[in-house]
């Protein structure tokens, strides 16, 4: 079962680019994505919490049980919770929306934050269930 995070006001309107701090991935090789074995993994241990990027048609055609909705447009982040060993990890149709918005929490200094490598497409591809039937569009 994924963990719910409460989300408020820590970086709404980030202006954090590749200059502004160092690359989440050189400091942390192979840990900013994560593959979906590895997210259901760690969400059947309470070590994750699935945050859902899309738009509400995107989220209500199919999102992972138990995901919070946050759309990025409107995306705030509060100091995530204190267990260290818990990861948020955001999540988008292909990976590469939640792969920006998750650099942009690095550098802004929270660095627990990932994203699902491949979103949802492929979550499904690898055979792990969504609530909703539809396809949604990145």
């Amino acid at each position: 079962m994924f963990l719910p995070i409460n989300l408020g006001q820590l970086v709404k309107g980030s202006t954090a680019t590749p200059d502004a701090a160092a690359s989440p991935s050189e400091e942390d090789p192979g840990r900013f994505g994560l593959c979906p074995r590895e997210v259901a993994h760690l969400g059947d241990f309470g070590k994750a919490s699935v945050v859902d990027i899309r738009n509400a048609a995107d989220f209500s055609r199919r999102h992972i049980a138990g995901a919070l909705h946050q759309p990025r447009e409107r995306f705030d982040a509060a100091p995530l919770p204190g267990d260290p060993d818990l990861r948020v990890v955001l999540c988008c149709d292909t990976g590469e929306r939640s792969r920006r918005l998750a650099f942009d929490l690095r550098c802004a200094g929270q660095r627990r934050v990932t994203y699902l490598l491949g979103g949802l497409d492929a979550w499904a591809g690898e055979g792990l269930s969504l609530v909703g039937t539809s396809e949604g569009s990145d």
